[in-house]
């Protein structure tokens, strides 16, 4: 028999109450604005975002949960058939938090002198900047690859996830009262 944790029962309703209701957003900066707007109920924020101090010191915010939870599977995209030369100097379209790890991701193939970094907002940004032809690859995850896959895109390399915090925010009640 398995041992229901808190985290899994934390896990389970977090898909149940956002699974069919979330909406992927191309930058965290938008997340922002939609909730001080009030155009979204919640934004759920992975703390490897270098601005997530914005949400915890915003006034109209709360936080409501922290957890701990993998992240989707990243890695190196290119379109598909691409032959990527290692010894040339490549285009790579990354965000800030995952920039450091193309070493990794690459099995220590590319190296920093043969790659230009072109810092993007998020992973599913730094993904367009691919089809658009701007950059040679892009570090992605698998959340936005799937939103992308049929545009003749494809993971080279190796894929892997890290687990992070994660942290739940919502837009303060409009009508607190205070005693």
């Amino acid at each position: 028999m398995k041992k229901v944790t808190l985290l899994w029962v934390i896990c389970v309703l977090i898909r149940l109450l956002f699974v069919d209701h979330s909406i992927l957003k191309n930058n965290f900066t938008q997340i922002f604005d939609d909730l001080e707007e009030g155009f979204i109920s919640y934004a759920l924020i992975p703390s490897a975002y270098e601005r997530i101090t914005d949400f915890f010191w915003n006034n109209n915010f709360e936080n409501n949960l922290n957890f701990i939870f993998s992240t989707p599977e990243y890695g190196i995209v290119c379109r598909e058939g691409q032959l990527i030369d290692p010894s040339r100097t490549l285009k790579i379209a990354c965000c800030s938090p995952v920039q450091n790890i193309i070493g990794s991701l690459s099995n220590g193939e590319l190296k920093e002198h043969n790659v230009v970094k072109i810092l993007t907002s998020s992973t599913t940004e730094a993904l367009l900047y691919l089809l658009n032809g701007m950059a040679d690859l892009a570090i992605t995850n698998q959340t936005s690859f799937d939103l992308y896959k049929d545009q003749g895109i494809q993971f080279v390399y190796k894929k892997y996830s890290a687990r992070i915090v994660w942290s739940l925010f919502k837009l303060k009640e409009l009508l607190e009262v205070h005693y």
